[in-house]
């Protein structure tokens, strides 16, 4: 019997702890705290029908957005007061960050809205969607997004973490999704007990932040631009099928149980995969993602 398998190979934005943030969620901030994309920034390649993400403040995990919406998908987005026009209709794959941390729904509250200074309390944001679901060329897309408070706009504003930045009209414009990594096989052996030892590498993950460019001083630590903020991807997960070709589940977005590893940024793992004839023609696929945040110790392989 022949195996396959089909991985996924996840990136974010939150910490490795975040799933075991308390079940009581904190309160939202008291007063307005918008974070959004408010210099006709917007998102690209993000199908809408699989689009999705979450906000946490780096190293306050339990600071997040939870189950209040901030992606907006199209200009009238259920759930969202208001959204930019940016965002397009439900069917150009165009999306628009806009949550506040004042809103119902907010687990926590990251910043000090009357006093905090520049560059406080930055927060990521990671969305994420597939294109081409359901069909046998499917790719998962991701955007990692961070930002520092503005103390002058009282502020989250993401699209000064865009690369693209247009400092002298003081505009976002549009960035593109990425791929998220392909995992490819480096080396195979064969046990000859059943098994395989399959070595694994892919391309790491990219995040962009304020720090780049700090064109509206949201980065203290470069004033004059030219760095980037740690810890915003902090490790991968590894998921695996491993089945008869015969069987082949479809395409898709949901993750196939729990990971078999969860290497470091190192973007390596070693797996062994059980089969009854050696492995060597496996198919591998990424869709699905991993959240990460702030800068903690690499999660441990298991």
């Amino acid at each position: 019997m022949k195996t396959f398998l089909k991985t996924m190979v996840a990136v974010g934005a939150v910490v490795c702890a975040f799933a075991a943030a308390p079940a009581v969620m904190a309160q939202s901030c008291p007063d307005s705290a918008p974070f959004f994309h408010g210099l006709s920034g917007f998102l690209t390649g993000l199908p809408e029908a699989s689009a999705g993400g979450r906000v946490s403040e780096i190293g306050n995990p339990a600071a997040n957005n939870g189950t209040s919406p901030f992606l907006c998908t199209a200009q009238v987005t259920p759930g969202i007061d208001f959204c930019q026009p940016e965002a397009g209709s439900d069917i150009d794959g165009l999306a628009a960050i806009n949550g506040n941390w004042g809103n119902v729904g907010i687990a926590g509250c990251p910043v000090e809205t009357q006093s905090a200074p520049d560059g406080d309390s930055p927060i990521v944001a990671l969305v994420t969607s597939s294109d081409g679901e359901g069909t046998t060329g499917h790719q998962g897309k991701y955007v990692v997004l961070s930002t520092g408070w503005s103390g002058i706009i009282l502020a989250y504003i993401f699209d000064v973490a865009h690369p693209n930045y247009d400092v002298p009209s003081g505009t976002g414009g549009p960035l593109g999704a990425s791929n998220i990594p392909t995992p490819h096989i480096g080396s195979f052996t064969d046990n000859g007990n059943g098994t395989a030892n399959v070595s694994l590498d892919w391309s790491a993950a990219v995040a962009f932040d304020d720090c780049a460019l700090n064109a509206i001083g949201t980065c203290p630590q470069f004033p004059a631009g030219g760095g980037s903020r740690a810890g915003l991807i902090e490790g991968y997960n590894l998921y695996s099928i491993v089945g008869p070709c015969s069987a082949e589940p479809p395409p898709a977005t949901r993750r196939p149980g729990a990971p078999r590893s969860a290497p470091s940024a190192a973007r390596a793992a070693t797996s062994t995969f059980r089969s009854t004839r050696a492995a060597r023609t496996a198919r591998i696929s990424p869709s699905g993602f991993r959240w990460v945040a702030r800068p903690a110790a690499p999660c441990r392989a298991t």
